[in-house]
């Protein structure tokens, strides 16, 4: 008993240190589902380097500017 109890302390464990972060990218920018960049742009998002827009989509094709909105 004492062994089971163990692997499932330890199984919760390593569960709970899984990142749960990426879902919530993938349902914020629902235009970027199957793009050539949706890794890159997944992973500097999670590291707040880029972000989005109000409406919660992502526009992968759009041109880019440095300004502030």
């Amino acid at each position: 008993m004492k062994k089971f109890t163990m692997t499932l302390v330890a199984s919760v464990l390593m569960l709970s240190i899984l990142p749960l972060s990426k879902a919530e990218a993938h349902e914020q920018f629902l235009d970027l589902n199957g793009h050539g960049a949706e890794k890159e742009v997944l992973y500097h998002y999670d590291k707040h380097i880029i972000g989005g827009y109000l409406d919660g989509t992502f526009k992968p094709n759009h041109p880019i500017t440095r300004a502030k909105r």
